[in-house]
């Protein structure tokens, strides 16, 4: 067989008809060269959101089943446009579902985990020549329902395949140029990171950066993968590649502590919950069962009652509130006045270079945080929304990750 190369098309890169066509030439192209091409497609552009938005328009809290059923129609109607793009330049393609492409997960709607992949049809498409265009961000359960992977699940799609076939690399396609150093559509100016760790990779991801789905770079740690961050549209403007961001393994520093990266995240919501009884553990077990995974929490008594607080995901509140109806909560308060602010980098958390200038900056803005976290790789805190934006750009200043002029 050819050496196969997995090439993950996301929404905006396919978010219409012209583009779909620029994406079989790339495809096209590249298979001239005498690659195999699996290709990973998202819905195109904001469809996902479209039919969320469809769903709450006829029930405020969807069913997760029917849910998964009705935004997994987005990629199939991307794969078979970009199938009829390849049959239009004279290539032989065939599209795939997730179930089709033999995308194996757990049970767990609207967030699955792939178990495991069994791609017999992509393989016997790419022997006969083919190339195979598959759905992202899908799969069928053991229990043969439709699931989807979550929010980013096409770059995860991606990685496993390529894992799972043995390709040569992996290509991320968006519309950044790669990795930077912070959100450029938050923060112009920051540096490009030519490339990255898997570590820190995987903490920005998890942390707040949407370039990369966190189990993603997850997966590709482990099978050794070398993943490209590509922009589409300088790669069709230089096709020697334009810039990109490799995430691979990368060799330790020897010039000390740096800092790579600062992710924020608005998302998030502080909940306070108030029980008669310390049930903190047996609650947050609970939690986990049914796939909400705190990012932070703090237990304490106060005279009447105990109280949980747990940093959450904003999506995760609904199953939070109900959880706390399930264990007799007597008070249940949510904040959504702050956002999860970090510094990312090997070594970072554990330097107290960092930590003293990154408390004189916030000293300087006169913030004031909460939950402060610190590890080998990362350290985050809760900061007011409107003090972030300063924040952040006082931070990149300080670490040096803006572009020199």
């Amino acid at each position: 067989m050819k050496r196969i190369v997995v090439q993950k098309f996301g929404g905006t890169t396919v978010g219409d008809p012209e583009k779909i066509k620029l994406v079989a030439k790339e495809i096209s192209d590249l298979t001239d060269l005498g690659y195999s091409i699996v290709a990973v497609v998202s819905a195109m552009g904001e469809q996902t959101d479209d039919l969320i938005k469809l769903a709450r328009s006829v029930s405020e809290n969807p069913d997760s089943r029917e849910l998964d059923m009705l935004v997994s129609v987005g990629e199939r109607i991307s794969i078979s446009l970009l199938s009829m793009a390849l049959k239009n330049l004279g290539k032989d393609a065939i599209s795939f579902t997730g179930s089709q492409a033999g995308i194996i997960t757990d049970c767990n709607h609207c967030d699955a985990r792939i178990l495991r992949i069994t791609p017999g049809r992509i393989k016997e498409s790419l022997e006969s020549g083919k190339i195979a265009i598959i759905a992202g961000f899908q799969g069928v359960s053991e229990k043969k329902e439709i699931t989807t992977l979550g929010r980013g699940g096409s770059d995860t799609s991606a990685v496993a395949l390529a894992c799972v076939l043995g390709a040569q690399f992996c290509d991320i396609f968006t519309d950044v140029d790669g990795v930077f150093c912070a959100d450029p559509k938050l923060m112009e100016g920051t540096k490009l990171l030519s490339e990255i760790g898997y570590e820190e990779m995987m903490e920005m991801a998890y942390l707040g950066a949407k370039v990369m789905h966190p189990r993603a770079v997850e997966i590709a740690s482990r099978y050794g993968l070398v993943v490209r961050v590509k922009n589409i549209d300088n790669y069709f403007k230089e096709k020697s590649g334009g810039k990109t961001t490799l995430i691979k393994n990368t060799p330790p520093s020897l010039e000390g502590v740096t800092v790579k990266g600062l992710t924020t995240d608005n998302e998030i919501i502080l909940v306070s919950a108030y029980f008669e009884t310390d049930d903190s553990l047996r609650f947050l077990r609970y939690l986990s069962e049914n796939n909400v995974n705190a990012k932070n929490f703090s237990s304490e008594k106060s005279e009447k009652y105990f109280r949980l607080t747990l940093l959450l995901s904003s999506r995760q509140l609904n199953a939070a509130r109900e959880a706390a109806k399930v264990f007799g909560c007597v008070r249940f308060e949510v904040s959504e006045d702050f956002s999860l602010v970090s510094l990312v980098g090997t070594g970072s958390g554990n330097s107290p270079e960092i930590m003293g200038r990154l408390f004189s900056i916030l000293m300087n803005n006169g913030s004031k945080i909460n939950m402060l976290s610190a590890s080998e790789v990362k350290v985050s805190f809760l900061l007011e929304k409107e003090k972030a934006s300063s924040v952040l750009k006082d931070l990149a200043y300080e670490f040096g990750l803006f572009e020199e002029e």
